[in-house]
């Protein structure tokens, strides 16, 4: 902005602005009265205190959204065999938890250290509570029923092809059952203490035959269930 000089006093000189204003600034003494001259803009403040503490509250804020987001089950992968387990998965596809639900998997998940990614953990639980165990030749290939429910509002579509791609390339070919089922059947299911894909075929038995008990159904093992259901 351009200013008048109007006097030198103090080591400065007065000026007046366009606007009108007068102000103090500081030099062109050395200039005569009524000079013309050029103001610089005055730089802008920078309140470092205030910019510390705004940039620590985004760093609250996110490291809180990341903390929330990496607790938070985001989806669940029920693996039915005679062991039975759940496995709950937060948003970035990690391991949050494995819950027994028979005693068998309660003994299994003691002794098996789990984490990773979904293909991981259950190609690693299949192979440890299967796989490894002893089978009668007239029960080959095994039972085993994998559940995929989703949390509210998510799809668990992706990982249902991302398990059987890892089963097909671990050479698991005989696991063929695979099912999606909605989050109403995972609450159902857990009241009842089984796997929403035990609860999805006994249901099925029970749409051919009204008279069947649904506890008895559940309480079948799984290859009898799964060859009722078919």
């Amino acid at each position: 902005m351009k200013a008048i000089i109007i006097s030198h006093e103090d080591g400065g000189s007065y000026v007046m602005d366009k606007a009108g204003s007068f102000r103090f600034v500081r030099g062109y003494d050395e200039l005569p009265i009524g000079a013309e001259i050029e103001l610089e803009k005055p730089r802008a403040v920078v309140y470092y205190p205030k910019f510390a503490a705004a940039a620590a509250a985004c760093l609250v804020i996110v490291i809180g959204i990341f903390a929330w987001m990496w607790t938070s089950e985001s989806y669940y992968i029920y693996i039915d065999a005679n062991p039975s387990a759940r496995l709950a998965f937060n948003r970035f596809n990690r391991l949050l938890n494995a819950s027994p639900l028979n005693e068998d998997a309660e003994e299994i998940l003691g002794n098996l250290n789990l984490r990773g990614s979904p293909e991981e953990v259950v190609i690693a639980l299949i192979r440890t509570a299967v796989y490894n165990r002893e089978l009668d030749a007239l029960q080959y290939p095994p039972a085993v029923l994998i559940s995929f429910v989703p949390s509210q509002g998510r799809s668990a579509e992706i990982h249902k092809r991302s398990i059987a791609d890892a089963l097909e390339s671990n050479g698991m070919r005989d696991i063929d059952i695979v099912k999606l089922c909605g989050y109403d059947y995972h609450e159902t299911a857990r009241e009842l203490g089984v796997s929403p894909g035990r609860l999805r075929l006994a249901n099925q038995c029970l749409a051919d035959d009204e008279t069947a008990c649904l506890q008895d159904l559940l309480d079948l093992p799984l290859r009898d269930l799964m060859a009722t259901a078919r």
